[in-house]
C-alpha cells in the first residue's frame, strides 16, 4: 500500500522542472549568463516585447540582435526584454528560480516571476536608439520648440530623477499620465504631450546617452528623441 502511494504521489510531482533545459546550441556569438533577478526598471530594459503563444529562447535572441543590443533577457514564460547593459542592482540566482517553460517550447526555461535567463552576445555593439517599449515606437529625433516646448508637458525630478532618466521610465511616466506621445532629452529629461508643438519639427543629432541605460539615446540638448503610442492622424502631430 505504501510503494502505491509513494507511485501516485511521483505521478502528480511535475515533471517540468527537471525537464527545462537551455538548448545546447545557441545563436552565433551568444551564451547563457544563468538565471538574474529582474529589479525596479528592469534589469535589461531597452527594448521588449510577449508573445503569449511563440515565445522561446532563440525568438527572443533573435529580436535582440536584430536590434544591435548585446543582452536578450527571457522572463516569465512569454516575456522577451533587451539592452546593451544590466542594471547595477541586478543579481545572478539560483538557476531553480527560473523555472517556468517557454510558451513556445515547454522543453525551455523562460525566467519565472520577475526572474530572467540572460543571454548575452560578445559581438561589438554600441548605444543603439530605443525603437520603443510600454507600448510606444520611436517616431523620429525632434527639435525643440521655438516658442516653448514641442511636448508641453514636463515629467518632474521627483518622478524620475535626472540620473535614472530612460526610455522605458520616460514612456512609462507619459502613459500612467494619459500621453500620446513621449519624449527624452539632454540625457536626463522627459517630457509628454499630444501634438508636437511650438514649432518643433524632424531634426538629427539625438546623440546624448540616456543617464540611466548608456545603451540607449535620450535626445540632446534642444533634441528630443520622441515616441508614439499608436497610430495618430498626421493632424495630430504638429500644432
Amino acid at each position: 500500500m505504501r510503494s502505491t502511494f509513494v507511485f501516485s504521489f511521483l505521478l502528480l510531482v511535475p515533471l517540468s522542472l527537471a525537464q527545462l533545459s537551455v538548448p545546447a546550441t545557441l545563436p552565433a556569438s551568444w551564451t547563457s549568463e544563468g538565471c538574474w533577478a529582474d529589479v525596479p526598471g528592469r534589469a535589461i530594459g531597452a527594448a521588449g516585447y510577449a508573445d503569449p503563444a511563440n515565445m522561446t529562447i532563440k525568438t527572443c535572441i533573435d529580436f535582440c540582435e536584430t536590434r544591435g543590443f548585446a543582452y536578450a533577457g527571457v522572463e516569465y514564460s512569454v516575456e522577451c526584454f533587451c539592452g546593451n547593459s544590466l542594471a547595477p542592482a541586478a543579481s545572478q540566482v539560483s538557476a531553480s528560480q527560473c523555472n517556468m517553460a517557454c510558451a513556445g517550447d515547454s522543453t525551455q526555461p523562460c525566467g519565472g516571476p520577475s526572474r530572467l535567463n540572460l543571454f548575452h552576445s560578445t559581438a561589438m555593439v554600441g548605444p543603439q536608439t530605443n525603437p520603443g517599449v510600454n507600448g510606444f515606437v520611436h517616431m523620429g529625433c525632434y527639435s525643440e520648440g521655438t516658442t516653448g516646448r514641442a511636448l508641453t508637458y514636463g515629467v518632474s525630478g521627483t518622478a524620475i530623477p535626472a540620473s535614472q532618466m530612460t526610455v522605458d521610465r520616460c514612456t512609462a511616466a507619459c502613459l500612467a499620465a494619459n500621453f500620446l506621445l513621449a519624449g527624452v532629452e539632454y540625457g536626463g529629461e522627459c517630457f509628454c504631450g499630444n501634438s508636437i508643438s511650438n514649432g518643433g519639427a524632424p531634426a538629427a543629432g539625438c546623440n546624448m546617452l540616456c543617464n540611466g541605460n548608456s545603451s540607449e539615446y535620450c535626445g540632446a540638448g534642444n533634441r528630443l528623441n520622441v515616441y508614439t503610442r499608436g497610430e495618430l492622424p498626421s493632424s495630430t502631430l504638429m500644432s
